[in-house]
This record gives C-alpha cells, structure tokens and sequence, in this order.
C-alpha cells in the first residue's frame, strides 16, 4: 500500500464527518509544516505530533496521536505540498452522505452509523451533518442525488390522522 494510500486509509478509519475530515487535514498540515520548517528539530515525528497537541483540539488531538508514527514520518519539506494537496484531492473524491438530524450525536454514535453506512453503502463514506430541529422524531439523508426524510413530520404528512386517531382511542 502506498503511502498516499495509507494516510488516506487511516484518515478514513478514524474520521466520520466532512468537518472534522477537512479540521484534521488542515491540522496535520499545520502541524507537518510548523515542524519541517523549523529549524530547531532533528526528530521531525516529535516535531510534528508536538505542534498537533498545541494546536488541535482535544478530539482531533487524541485521535491523531494513535496514529502510527509512519503516518508522520513520510511529509519532508520537499514533499509536503504535493502529499497534502493529493490527499485533499483524494479527500474530496470521497462519497458524501448528507445527513439532517435533528441534535448533534455524540461522537460514538456517529461512528457507529459510519460504520453500518460504510458497510452497506460505500467503504469510506463521510457524513456531511447539517443540524435541522425540524428533523425532530427522526431524521433525513440525501443519498446518491435522493432525498430520503424519515422525520415525525413527514411521517405525519405522509398518514394525515392516524395520530389524531390514535389519540382518540385514548381520549
């Protein structure tokens, strides 16, 4: 496996949405080039985790940091232009599911949704979370250009009454 590969691979393993996929990209990069260009280190791995910890934030740091040490090791000052806009570029070719919900979902929940997508959709898809209160009792996806919307008010709409009916048998 390549190194383009693998960074990309780990990226995907450990990351579920678009934000937090560009956020940590932009934060190795940060990292990477605070080290390379410096300099006053001779262990740039260090280098570059160090620079991570004091800029990131906790999430994105302590995730990075299980990182294998070769993930850090392959940018140079030479290459790191050309590593990071590729796998920007492989970034943006990832498939996209944008998700409506209606709160934020904690992080292990929403690796746990990444991973069933992941199995039954596409191996390193993202979610693209966009936060809409109306979503309320459910949720909504666009999925391959199709708007699906499970929420409590399209179910409504779907079957007018039944609630007000099933209401009425308690009544």
């Amino acid at each position: 496996m390549s190194d383009q590969a693998l960074l990309l691979e780990t990226l995907c393993t450990t990351t579920y949405t678009v934000a937090d996929m560009r956020r940590r990209l932009g934060l190795l990069q940060e990292g990477a080039e605070v080290a390379l260009f410096n300099n006053q280190t001779t262990d740039t791995v260090a280098a570059i985790k160090a620079a991570i910890t004091s800029r990131g934030n906790e999430s994105d740091v302590a995730t990075m940091m299980e990182w294998e040490d070769v993930m850090f090791a392959q940018f140079t000052a030479s290459n790191i232009r050309e590593r990071i806009t590729a796998l920007q570029q492989a970034v943006d070719a990832l498939p996209v599911m944008t998700l409506y919900i209606p709160v934020a979902f904690p992080a292990k929940d929403l690796a746990s949704m990444a991973t069933w997508c992941r199995a039954e959709c596409a191996p390193q898809l993202l979610f693209d979370i966009r936060i809409d209160p109306k979503m309320a009792g459910g949720c909504a996806f666009v999925w391959n250009d199709t708007y699906h919307d499970f929420s409590f008010r399209a179910q409504s709409k779907q079957h007018p009454g039944v609630i007000t009916k099933h209401l009425h048998t308690y009544a």
